[in-house]
């Protein structure tokens, strides 16, 4: 019997799913743009991304590149293999060019719509997951009789799940996708599996001992008058076969409604194809198959230890198992080996810094600093005010001394451990009642099924990750935490039930606790979901949270500066300028909030030691060095020297020398526009001095020739640099929108010199003219093609008659720029 039908009879846990959506449905956080890891994983994906559908690169690249992008033969690539989520995210590529929505406002609703209703999904997954392993199997949670009280536990677990905080990075955070899908398929092979697994059979001397046992403790019990024990009736005395209570396994007949090919399919093919699903999309899924082991065992098999005795015994069904886990550990294998041998030759290239835990080199530091970022989610997940989309760097102070009181809380999460390990080790006490054995049953499959297995990937124990900490890897762990407040209210379900009026206040008490666990985390979802919706409110609410990290200290002091906010800019980056071997970018953000706030002397130090460190990184290059990124770095650190320069001439040439170290740098281009801007109103003065002036002088005249003729040679290099990054388009129809949009640029440079002003330094703007002539010619003759040993020859100052004359040699070559080097001091 698939899941879809299981659900079908129970339509009324699916409400949670419908709550979970409402959650996330705002109509800001669904228009929210891309931010984050979005604009890496979806706006500069090759294999995502187009300007329309027909220039998309062939599909075949989301099955050859990584998550990012980038080819998985190369070093470079840190092998993120993740081609379902990556070819979601190109048919909602698709699905924007079709509904023409590609780059307006709402270009990103579909994006954000397909994250929560697949988060819908998963809710309603989780509830009815929730009841299988609550509701003890698929005979009881089946039922169509099930009292409002035994559907709660299920319900509550999954409002909890749907509408938890620390699930807005996964849900609210477009490129967080991949852990929705993997605990989609996840949980799909989690119900294809246990609807179709045999259960335990009861042999009729088994019956027959059960019932006579129960008889002789109801004579005790009658004879000497004891009570049954805590939490225990009449019926849990009796003991059940694998110490298991009878009502929660399935029975024979609920496995021969299907016939068993199908049961085949439904244990073994579903179950492998949707791991293989949920593993490429997201390397989580891993473990899918290992999580169907452990609940098998642990829901039908008391302890390790009674297992293997009747494994010994010969016992049919223990043998059975082992031929499930034997086959599903193979698929195991084949899958995992597979995905191991897509990551090619080379290892993933991760960074130290963005995992200090995982990556310290003194063995003690590393296992007591890596177990308290574990002791950093379970707080998260009871307590979800500490959240933040990054931790990397100083953001979790290592463990490096044992006088630090966190070792004494990573202690305690170890005994909890081990107190677990033991349990499913030896099994519960020899006089445990039902209620204390279904408990026991239900914390086991929670945490070793639903929280440790599908974190293992995560947690640095098998191999060492590039995350310290993030709230999306807890997605599908969160369950696990979930099923334990799903078994509180059980039992206290189980308790009104035995007794009566008398546990009425019980009830009520702990299910205005959860009301109120809910309208608290409602708050907090509402919250995470339009931080997640806006790049700015994001990071200033993470800089609260974590002012350690330098990765969120620099990001909000761009958006901060961006915004021009510049003293707050100035405090947050403040402490990420003395840090040996800093950032270069956040030199560069600091650098210009202080030249905002006319701190230039502090300013021109820091560019210089930034550009030495770009430099220093360009020299010793390696796997993850970017030369683009390099080169925008130092065109930006130029522009921000700029800010610094009164003189004209200087920034003019500072601005020009940035284009040409980048000359796709947005930032530079645009105070390039600003500069021809400022020479445009130069030139007005010029000419409103004619205009005022009856009779000009020969130099006044040249010199307002001069900034006419370095105005236009601006406009030129600014074309230049436009058809280098649009190379010329093939269709005439193309040719003719790219004219056009060059005829707009040329009106809108032209509107520019309509701007009168008045000149602040006669004598400076004379000589910023004399540069611009010498600037001029230069630039004309390489326009001109003229070779390096020509130069150009006027008979006039009035440069009517002009001759190109060979050089005669080296020294009239050094004499003429010497010559020209002086007038402009002059």
């Amino acid at each position: 019997m698939t899941s879809w039908i299981v659900s079908y009879k129970r339509p009324v846990l699916w409400i949670t799913a419908a709550i979970a959506v409402g959650a996330y449905w705002d109509p800001q956080a669904l228009n929210g743009p891309f931010i984050y890891d979005d604009v890496a994983s979806i706006v500069n994906n090759g294999a995502v991304s187009a300007a329309s559908i027909e220039e998309m690169a062939p599909w075949q690249n989301v099955f050859r590149c990584d998550f990012w992008g980038t080819p998985m033969e190369l070093p470079q690539s840190n092998k993120s293999y993740r081609p379902i989520t990556t070819l979601t995210f190109r048919w909602n590529m698709m699905l924007s060019h079709i509904l023409q929505t590609a780059g307006k406002e709402d270009h990103t609703y579909y994006f954000h719509a397909i994250n929560v209703w697949i988060h819908g999904i998963n809710t309603g997954l989780v509830t009815e997951t929730a009841a299988i392993v609550l509701g003890g199997g698929a005979s009881t949670s089946r039922s169509s009789s099930a009292s409002p009280l035994s559907l709660g536990a299920p319900i509550i677990a999954g409002i909890l799940f749907g509408i938890h905080p620390v699930h807005a990075e996964a849900v609210s955070n477009i490129a967080s996708r991949g852990e929705l899908l993997m605990t989609f398929f996840f949980l799909l092979a989690f119900l294809s599996y246990v609807n179709h697994i045999p259960a335990p059979i009861i042999s009729e001397e088994q019956d027959t001992r059960i019932e006579k046992h129960g008889n002789e403790m109801d004579t005790k019990r009658k004879t000497t008058g004891e009570s049954p024990a805590k939490g225990e009736d009449k019926q849990s005395s009796t003991p059940k076969p694998s110490d298991q209570p009878s009502t929660k396994q399935p029975t024979p007949t609920d496995i021969s409604e299907s016939p068993a090919i199908i049961n085949m399919i439904c244990v073994y093919v579903v179950p492998c194809l949707c791991m293989a699903l949920s593993l490429f999309s997201k390397e989580q899924g891993v473990t899918t198959l290992c999580t169907l082991v452990a609940f098998d065992f642990i829901r039908h098999h008391s302890s390790i230890k009674s297992f293997l005795t009747k494994v010994r015994q010969g016992d049919a069904y223990s043998w059975a198992f082992l031929k499930r886990a034997g086959v599903l550990a193979l698929q195991t294998l084949v899958l995992a080996g597979w995905r191991y041998y897509l990551n090619g030759e080379t290892k993933p290239d991760f960074i130290a810094e963005q995992n200090p835990a995982g990556f310290a080199a003194d063995r003690t530091i590393r296992v007591f600093s890596v177990n308290w970022v574990y002791c950093l989610y379970i707080r998260d997940m009871v307590l979800p005010v500490y959240l933040a989309p990054d931790w990397s760097g100083d953001g979790i102070p290592l463990i490096e001394s044992f006088s630090d009181h966190r070792i004494w809380i990573v202690c305690l999460l170890w005994a909890s451990v081990f107190g677990c390990v033991y349990s499913l080790c030896v099994g519960p006490p020899p006089k445990a009642g039902a209620v204390r054995k279904d408990v026991r049953q239900v914390i086991l499959i929670s945490f070793f099924a639903f929280l440790f297995l599908p974190f293992l990937l995560s947690s640095n124990l098998l191999v060492t990750i590039g995350l310290a900490k993030g709230d999306r890897v807890i997605y599908l762990p969160l369950f696990g935490y979930c099923l334990l407040q799903g078994l509180l209210c059980k039992v206290v379900s189980e308790y009104y039930q035995r007794c009566g009026p008398q546990g009425v206040i019980l009830v009520v008490g702990i299910y205005a606790f959860f009301l109120l666990q809910f309208w608290f985390l409602g708050l907090g979802t509402n919250e995470r979901n339009l931080a997640w919706a806006d790049e700015y409110t994001l990071w200033t609410k993470a800089v609260l949270v974590n002012p350690r990290s330098a990765h969120t200290r620099g990001n909000a002091g761009r958006l901060m500066t961006k915004k021009q906010e510049y003293v707050q800019a100035e405090v947050i980056l403040r402490p990420l300028v003395n840090m040996p071997n800093g950032d270069p970018n956040n030199t560069f953000l600091y650098v210009v909030a202080l030249s905002k706030l006319d701190r230039c002397k502090e300013a021109i130090p820091l560019i210089e030691i930034a550009t030495s460190l770009l430099l220093k990184e360009r020299k010793l290059g390696g796997t993850r060095y970017k030369p683009q990124m390099s080169f925008h770095t130092e065109s930006s650190l130029v522009i921000a020297r700029s800010f610094c320069s009164q003189d004209v001439i200087e920034k003019g040439k500072l601005i020009q020398q940035s284009l040409v170290v980048d000359p796709n740098n947005e930032f530079a281009r645009k105070h390039f526009m600003s500069y021809i801007e400022k020479l445009s109103q130069l030139y007005m003065q010029m000419k409103q001095m004619k205009e005022a002036e009856a009779h000009l002088s020969p130099q006044d005249h040249m010199n307002m020739v001069a900034a006419e003729q370095q105005l236009a040679a601006m406009r030129e290099q600014m074309l230049q640099i436009i058809q280098q990054q649009n190379p010329p388009p093939n269709s005439e129809e193309q040719q003719r929108m790219k004219m056009q949009q060059m005829q707009q640029m040329m009106q809108q440079m032209q509107q520019q010199q309509q701007h009168p002003g008045m000149p602040q330094n006669q004598e400076q703007m004379q000589a910023m003219l004399q540069m611009m002539q010498m600037q001029q010619q230069q630039q004309q003759q390489q326009q001109q093609g003229m070779p390096t040993n020509q130069y150009q020859k006027c008979s006039s100052k009035r440069h009517k008659k002009c001759s190109i004359e060979p050089w005669t040699g080296t020294e009239q070559k050094e004499r003429i720029e010497r010559k020209a080097a002086n007038k402009i001091e002059h």
